[in-house]
Formats: C-alpha cells, structure tokens, sequence
C-alpha cells in the first residue's frame, strides 16, 4: 500500500548554520596558508579587515565594487531557480559593457536623461542576446549551456579586447576607448565616491524580490525549478521560462557592465573585467538564490577584494580573471618548441613542409587536451559529472612544478601531478558522494578554487623555469615519412598518451571492474540490488578521473612550456569537458576531437607568427567557437550514443 508523506521541511538556521560553518572553515584555510608563509594569522586577519571596512573611504570602495557583483548575481541567481546553469554573467556582462560604450561613442551630443537611459537599454539587450544564444542552444539542440556560457565568457572577452585594441582605440595609442562625454557618466550620489549604481541596484533587487515571491512568474520558476517533470506534466510553460530567466539573467549583467563602464571607469577598457561574473556564483549560492542575501554576500565579498589591496600582491594575481591578449604560456613557449611553424613573410602557400610541423604541433597541442578527456570521461563513466577539470589540472600542473624544482626528477613530478589530481577531485567527492551535493556546483567550486590556490601559491613561481621532458625520437620509426616527424619525435608523455584510449576502452568493456564502474553510471539500482557498493564505484571514477587530469595539467608545466604562470591552462579544462560530448563517451574519437583542437590551437599560433592581417584576439577565438560549434554539433547526434543513464544524479550512500 503506497501512503504519500509531506517531506519534512529543512529548517531555516540549518541552511544559516551551514554557510556560517562554510564561511569559517573557508577564513581558517586561508589563515593557515599565510602561517605556512611565514605571516601571523592576526596580523593578516587585521590588514585584511581594516583594509575592507577600516575607514569611510574603504567602505565606499567595497560598495563600489559590490554594484557590479550584486548585479551579476541577482542575474544568476534568475536563472539558477530554473535550474539552468548559466555560467556566462562574465561575457554578458562584457556585451552589457559593449553595448552602453557603442550608444556613448555614437551619440556623444545627447542630453544625459536620453543618453544614459539608451546606455542601459543597449547594455541589457546585448547582455540578454548574448544569454539567449546557449538558451536557444540548449532547448532546440540540446547542447551544455553551461559549456556554451562559459565558452561565451571567452568570446565576449575577447570581442572586447579586439573593440578597444582596434576600431576603438583611444587616439593616445593606450588600449582603451576616448573617455565618455559627460552626458554618460552616471554620476555619484552627493559628496561620496559611490555612484547612482547603488541605487540601481535597491530597486532592481526589490523588484527580483517581489517577483520571486508573489508573481505568477516566480510561482512558476519555483514550480519547475523542484521538479521539471511534474512542471511539464502540469502545463507549466518550462521552455518558455528557459529562454524568460537566460534574458533576465544576460540583461541584469549587461546592465552592470554599463555602470561599471560609465560609472566606474568613464570609458571601455580590458581591465573592466574583474571577475565578477564568476564571483557571481559563489555570491548567488551562498544567499540560497535569495536576493536580499545577495545584496549582503556580495558586499562582504567585495569587502574580501579591497581588504586584500594593502597586501601588496603584484597586478592581477589572485583574481578569476582569463586573460588570452597573447598571454597563453603554451602559445609564448610554442614559438620556440616548434620555431619551423614561424615561416617568412611573403610566403603565401601552405604546402607539405608546413603542414607536416603543423600537424607534428597538433599533437603536441593536444596531448594535455587528452588526458584531461579522458580523465573527464573515467568520472563521468561512473555518473559523476565533475566539471572542475580545470582547478584540477591547474592543481596538478602546480604539483608537477614544485616537484620538478625539488626534485629535478620529471617522472616524480608527473606522478605527483597525478596524486595532487586525485586528491584535489576527491574534495568534489565528499561533497557529492558523502553529503549529496549538487554536482554541477560542486564542480564549479571546484574549478574557482583550484584556480585561486595554483595562482596564489604559484605567483613567488612566475617566469621561473623547470627541468622537464625533452623530446625523444622513436628510432626507426621517426624516419618514416611524414608519420615520422608527425608522431615519433615528441617526448616521451606523448607517447605514453598513445597508449592510454586503448587501455581505456579495454578496462571499460573487457574487465570485471570495468563494468562495475559503468554499472554505477548506467543503472546503481540494479548494480546495488546485485551486491555492488555503487558509492565505491564512483569514489574510484572520481579520483582516477581526477588524477588522469592532473596528469593533463603536468604536461603543460613539464613538456610545454617548462616554466610556470598563472591560469596556465587557459580554459583547457573546460574544452575537455566538451570534447567528451563530442567524444560520445568514446575514447577512439577522444583521440580525434582532442587532436583536432591541438591543430586549431597550433594554426592560431601559426597564423599569428605569419603576421596575417586578422587581429590576435580574432584569432584567439578560434577554440572557442569551435568547441561551441563541436558541441552543437554532438548534441544534437547524441541519441546515437547517449551519456550515462544516470550521470548527475546522487545515490544514497550504503547504510
């Protein structure tokens, strides 16, 4: 006999009680770091508070930097009610920027009641398409808009950089646009530095608050948030909220991008990207989506940014911030690992004596690609979707570093890579396979805090260098022509990357254990009610995936460049979390796809060295579109091939 049970409600100071308890343990780590370097815990714990909220001026700082945060995550947070992942606040917000620039430079001799209103309707148009584009994406085609936003971010960036390095640049030859006309500064509000932005944000966050709670619009957000089925059972119109919540969420981050344009900087330039689209989640998340929370979270994580200016730290360390103007450290030590793609100016056709180096670099490109796919592919097997494949391989290319530098021994350092990638994607581990965590946040936290802690424990390593793996000609073999110069001559990580997608595919369809794995993935019902621990299954997928990507991160420190900065990976993380759509969950076209991004990253490169006319950030965009056209493309074949039954979806650890 079936009884239908109200589930019991969790009470409001458990979820208080968690975000404080995280908050804690969260300032305690990062009190421990600097007693490891050497400075006192109070000492820093004092510099860090009386530079955020020390003095008047340092208050209003913090309230300046909250506006942007606090609009950016208000967006989020519309769309994460929908349980729609959208990642791209950092690239809508800089279209908003984009967008409230074009209107400024185009009608500089409007009155300011005109001229600033267009500004914020030209910043949240430009932020709501560039939100609608992955909406659209995903409900037609069925393709990641998690993937799709977060490749946007790069784009967006980019264009921006493209605009002020190029068509907008400042007559000063200084990258940044001519100031705006005084018509477009919003303006401070009496005798502080705060601008009217704040008052924006007041009424924009009331506004959210109320339609959240006692609109139909916000019933209905709640409704297909909890279970979308039932929503869809119910006539509930989910497809049409998918798109509502990516446009409310892209215009509310393109507005402040238009504030933080005018307001703040009075023009466009590249340093308007602060990271506050990725905060934004950490933000919406630790406000349980509730925006008058948001408003309090983002101004002591604004506080967290200005307490730590009197520290010192040199330009731009520590910040979420891609930067891809030329800074790829692969793409720099490219130059001189294959000096035969650089071919002289007037040199107008590529014939077999560039193509064969070029392929011979794809590979090369690739490699790191591969193994982090693959190790992506281990853990996704098991139903764990892990998209922290970024802070791991940065975790793991850090790992590989310092190794190498105490050592002097490579393959230590490669193995400890792989160790620090295993124990770094356990942390996801606890959170989703011991306390039930949702995967895809679990995953993105991952990512901002491996990317925060390989920055800051490896900015005293910027510009140093490391023994690493040299190449190392197969005999024989590397005499072949073409196939030879193509596959035989690297060292010897590649070559140990040759082997890996077979002795994959073998352990998945040949061996017991193998099967297991997959069975946790497919069905862990029916793998728990036959005598397997499932829970045990994932735990192996996801330290082994996470060390196959440590693995991937080595390769770069210890292969590719042999020197260390930060963000080395530069968004190959999540490219490979991609490349296992387009893979189908296969190995054999893992090998492919990661390949075929290794050529586009090496064409770049070569395009650039040729002194073509395109512009370096035109150029940079290539394996960025590409992966979004790959992985339309493999959405919408993936019925041939679908993912794991049950991959994103938690299970009740054994009693």
């Amino acid at each position: 006999m079936l009884r239908v049970v109200r589930r019991p409600a969790s009470p409001g100071w458990r979820g208080a009680l968690v975000v404080s308890g995280s908050a804690l343990l969260a300032l305690a780590v990062s009190l421990l770091l600097l007693t490891v370097q050497g400075v006192s815990p109070l000492t820093g714990l004092k510099v860090l508070v009386l530079g955020a909220f020390g003095s008047t001026w340092a208050i209003e700082d913090c309230l300046l930097k909250a506006i942007p945060l606090f609009l950016c995550s208000l967006g989020v947070a519309v769309a994460f009610r929908l349980q729609i992942w959208n990642i791209g606040a950092e690239g809508q917000f800089a279209l908003g920027a984009i967008g409230a620039t074009w209107v400024a430079l185009s009608l500089p001799g409007l009155p300011k009641f005109l001229l600033l209103p267009l500004m914020i309707l030209a910043a949240c148009l430009a932020g709501g398409l560039w939100g609608l584009i992955p909406a659209i994406l995903r409900q037609r085609l069925g393709a990641s808009e998690i993937i799709v936003t977060l490749m946007g971010n790069y784009i967006a960036i980019l264009l921006l950089e493209f605009l002020v390095y190029g068509v907008w640049k400042d007559p000063s030859g200084f990258p940044m646009t001519p100031a705006f006309p005084e018509a477009a500064l919003l303006g401070t509000i009496g005798t502080t530095s705060v601008n009217w932005g704040l008052a924006h944000c007041l009424v924009l966050g009331a506004a959210v608050w109320v339609l959240f709670r006692f609109s139909r619009f916000g019933y209905e957000l709640r409704a297909c948030g909890d279970n979308v089925r039932a929503a869809r059972y119910a006539g509930l119109p989910y497809d049409r909220l998918a798109l509502l919540v990516m446009v409310l969420g892209g215009g509310l981050a393109g507005w402040a991008g238009c504030i933080e344009a005018s307001a703040s900087l009075g023009r466009l330039q590249p340093s308007i990207m602060a990271g506050y689209g990725y905060t934004a989640i950490v933000v919406a998340w630790l406000a349980r989506l509730s925006p008058l929370y948001i408003g309090l979270i983002a101004f002591l994580l604004a506080g967290l940014r200005r307490g730590r200016t009197p520290a010192a730290r040199p330009a731009g360390t520590g910040r979420l911030r891609f930067d891809h103007r030329g800074t790829d450290p692969a793409d720099r030590a490219g130059r001189h690992l294959f000096p035969h793609l650089l071919h002289r100016p007037g040199e107008a056709a590529m014939n077999a004596e560039l193509l064969v180096p070029l392929f011979a670099a794809a590979v090369v490109s690739g490699t790191p690609l591969l193994y982090a796919t693959l190790g992506e592919m281990c853990t996704e097997k098991t139903g764990v979707l892990n998209l922290g494949v970024e802070g791991v391989m940065l975790v793991g290319c850090l790992a590989a570093f310092v190794t190498a530098r105490l050592t002097g021994s490579p393959w230590l350092a490669f193995v400890a890579a792989g160790l620090a990638g295993g124990l770094f994607a356990s942390l996801h581990g606890v959170v989703c396979l011991v306390f039930q965590g949702n995967q895809v946040v679990s995953g993105l936290a991952l990512t901002l805090l491996g990317t925060g802690l390989a920055n800051y424990l490896g900015t005293g390593l910027v510009g140093q260098a490391a023994p690493g793996f040299a190449p190392l000609p197969v005999p024989v073999l590397a005499g072949i022509p073409v196939l030879g110069p193509i596959l035989f001559v690297h060292d010897p990580l590649v070559y140990l990357s040759y082997l890996l997608p077979s002795l994959f595919w073998l352990f998945f369809t040949k061996t017991r254990p193998g099967l297991h794995l997959r069975a946790a993935g497919e069905f862990p019902g029916a793998a728990v009610a036959a005598g397997l621990n499932a829970v045990a299954c994932r735990w192996v997928g996801v330290v082994a995936g996470g060390f196959l990507m440590g693995l991937g991160g080595a390769y770069l420190s210890l292969a590719y460049t042999h020197m260390w900065t930060n963000n080395l990976t530069a968004g190959r993380g999540w490219i490979a979390v991609a490349l296992v759509i387009f893979a189908f969950w296969r190995p054999g076209r893992a090998v492919f796809g990661a390949y075929l991004f290794g050529g586009i990253m090496a064409l770049q490169l070569r395009l650039q060295a040729a002194g073509t006319t395109l512009p370096s950030s035109l150029l940079l965009m290539l394996p960025y579109v590409l992966t979004v056209a790959v992985l339309v493309f493999s959405s919408g074949r993936r019925r041939s091939a679908p993912a794991p039954a049950a991959l994103g979806t938690n299970i009740e650890p054994p009693a």
